[in-house]
């Protein structure tokens, strides 16, 4: 380089240079340009069963009863799996700046729902078969009684007193709070104050390979679960679910067709799992797009209020920040989303006068979490 700006670099001719500016060939490219790749749902055995959920068509209800009689009946059908067939039908979501005891009052959700429905397409029961027709049958006679409660679908109100509940511990999952410099005096001084209303909407990731993924014994009794998934630790999860050493679980992570966070989360992990267990024998699980984009995380909606302090020359001097965000049914990775809202909140400016409060609500709508 020449000039101050290279003063005392010196740099070699590109044809020296060993790795930077160098062609890499992509490992996965000739299988990706061949078409050969193999996804979660391209695993197949040709005696596997086939899994599939019963999902709630309310968005907040009480179940009544359960009857998985006449499913039981279809030919082809092998077990229909309600939450007391769970051995631990609790997952737990950690929740950041909270502390353990009030996460875990706040923060966790059935493999199956039992008695409380809070989200539209919310897990009710688990079906396996030996054939899809079989499965498909068979989901539309598993029998359940739902008792319709009242619901909340805008995080604002959700946080209102006397707002439906959607846990018992009300609908405040998590809150960010920042206070640096003096506010008010630098709202005093400005020479212009703007204020501002702001909403974002959900959002779905929409990658183009759904929720998948196939689940076997191997022979040394190991569980296996080769599933579409951005975080293989969540053999963690299934071995808790299940009651078992986290050593008798294996997660496999072939390809994904897209996951932009939304794939962090289990989807057909737990389930497959449970399935595998139960029978003992090789299991794939695929959900529709209609259920994916039905009852899958989402990006959250949020609902932020601004008041900017500047003087005339375009200087920030304070910000007075109140943002809402929708948590959905359960906790999942909301709080920490709210985090990094709050650090993130004043842009890529320096202000010395903040004032930021953060919330993130229960409703009924879908969960939320990560999202790209």
């Amino acid at each position: 380089m020449s000039g101050p700006q290279g003063a005392g670099i010196r740099t070699s001719k590109v044809g020296e240079l060993r790795i930077v500016r160098q062609p890499l060939p992509r490992h996965d490219q000739a299988e990706k340009i061949a078409g050969t790749t193999r996804y979660a749902g391209d695993l197949a055995y040709a005696s596997m069963f086939h899994a599939r959920l019963v999902r709630s068509p309310l968005p907040s209800a009480r179940i009544t009863r359960r009857d998985a009689a006449a499913a039981l009946e279809v030919p082809g059908v092998v077990c229909v799996l309600f939450g007391e067939n769970v051995p631990h039908n609790l997952i737990w979501v950690d929740v950041p700046g909270q502390t353990v005891e009030v996460a875990a009052l706040k923060a966790s959700m059935e493999v199956l729902a039992t008695d409380r429905i809070r989200f539209h397409g919310e897990p009710v029961a688990l079906v396996v078969a030996e054939t899809e027709d079989a499965l498909a049958e068979a989901c539309e006679l598993v029998e359940i009684d739902y008792e319709e409660l009242p619901g909340v679908f805008d995080p604002d109100v959700a946080l209102t007193d006397g707002a439906p509940a959607v846990h018992n511990q009300g609908n405040l999952l998590g809150e960010w709070n920042i206070d640096t410099g003096d506010v008010g005096a630098a709202f005093d001084a400005a020479d212009v104050v703007v204020e501002g209303s702001y909403a974002t909407q959900t959002v779905d990731h929409a990658y183009l390979e759904p929720e998948a993924g196939v689940g076997w014994l191997d022979d040394e009794g190991v569980l296996n679960l080769r599933v579409a998934t951005q975080v293989v630790e969540h053999y963690r999860d299934v071995a808790r679910i299940l009651g078992i050493p986290e050593a008798r679980v294996r997660v496999i992570a072939p390809y994904v067709g897209g996951g932009f966070g939304g794939k962090e989360d289990m989807t057909v992990e737990p389930y497959l799992a449970l399935a595998v267990w139960r029978t003992r024998r090789q299991v794939r699980m695929q959900w529709t797009r209609q259920e994916s984009l039905l009852a899958r995380p989402k990006r959250h909606s949020m609902r932020l209020r601004y008041r900017t302090a500047a003087r005339r020359d375009g200087t920030i001097v304070g910000q007075d920040i109140d943002i809402t965000a929708d948590s959905g049914a359960y906790a999942y990775l909301s709080a920490l989303v709210l985090l990094y809202s709050s650090v993130h909140a004043c842009g890529p400016y320096r202000v010395d006068n903040v004032r930021l409060r953060a919330r993130c609500a229960y409703t009924n709508n879908p969960p939320t979490s990560a999202f790209r």
